[in-house]
């Protein structure tokens, strides 16, 4: 549990420096922040690795409360808008959810190899900057996961029924695949805008356009029913799949067996 204190900016939980003698340079951090609006009180869980990403988490942190923290960064899937992934988790002693945030980035991150260090702070008055937090954590446990695989998604609150809100841009498999006649195919988006969706031969000749029109933020699902823009049944065989709107292309090889 973390205890209350009316001295910090900030407390790190955790962080792993680049540089064994700095505490600024981190190949990745976590930390409690004071709420500017309270002043009085840490109210806000913040990961980073410096200089990539910096994620800030909304609610509120109780005192003398149990907290499980998840800081995850990975590869971002081939031919995404980015190239990689962080995404942050805070949740309850039961592991109920309480809050998930990602963000994507471009900035390669540094492996570090220094040895973790808890407890650098720095108080509320200006310049002041002491060497460990006054106070104590009860009893913080560190684990290093192979794979978390942490889902790219945005969650606010453990009882909030909008908390599996998109915001990423993503083709995914059609299915069945291979397929007869039919087949759906999945796509997310990260704003609402204009799609398109199209159906193309092995040797990129346009076969069907089957979705052209603007749609929401979120998850979206079309349909195929193996047939050409003039309605003709077409041949068994290799086809692609592309999705665009002016922020994003990707495509996909679908099979059509008859």
């Amino acid at each position: 549990p973390i205890m209350q204190t009316n001295e910090y900016r900030y407390c790190r939980v955790l962080n792993r420096p680049r540089d064994a003698a700095s505490w600024s340079n981190n190949n990745y951090q976590v930390r409690i922040n004071v709420n500017p609006t309270h002043g009085e009180l840490f109210d806000r869980w913040y990961g980073a690795t410096d200089g990539s990403f910096a994620i800030t988490m909304e609610d509120s942190i109780e005192f003398d409360q149990w907290y499980h923290i998840m800081l995850e960064v990975k590869n971002a899937p081939p031919g995404d808008t980015v190239a990689q992934y962080a995404v942050m988790r805070v949740s309850d002693e039961n592991d109920a959810i309480i809050e998930q945030r990602y963000v994507g980035f471009q900035t390669e991150v540094a492996e570090g190899f220094s040895p973790l260090r808890i407890g650098k702070a720095a108080l509320i008055e200006p310049n002041a900057y002491p060497m460990f937090f006054r106070g104590y954590y009860d009893n913080i446990m560190i684990y290093n996961y192979p794979h978390a695989n942490l889902p790219l998604e945005n969650i606010v609150g453990i009882d909030d029924q909008h908390k599996n809100i998109v915001y990423r841009y993503e083709l995914l498999q059609n299915y069945p695949n291979p397929f007869n006649p039919n087949t759906e195919i999945h796509f997310r988006l990260a704003k609402s805008e204009k799609v398109e969706l199209v159906v193309y031969d092995i040797l990129g000749r346009k076969v069907a356009t089957i979705f052209n029109a603007t749609a929401n933020t979120g998850q979206h699902v079309a349909f195929w029913d193996g047939r050409d823009d003039f309605g003709y049944p077409v041949a068994s065989g290799v086809y692609v799949y592309r999705l665009q709107t002016k922020n994003f292309v990707q495509s996909k090889k679908m099979i059509l067996m008859k």
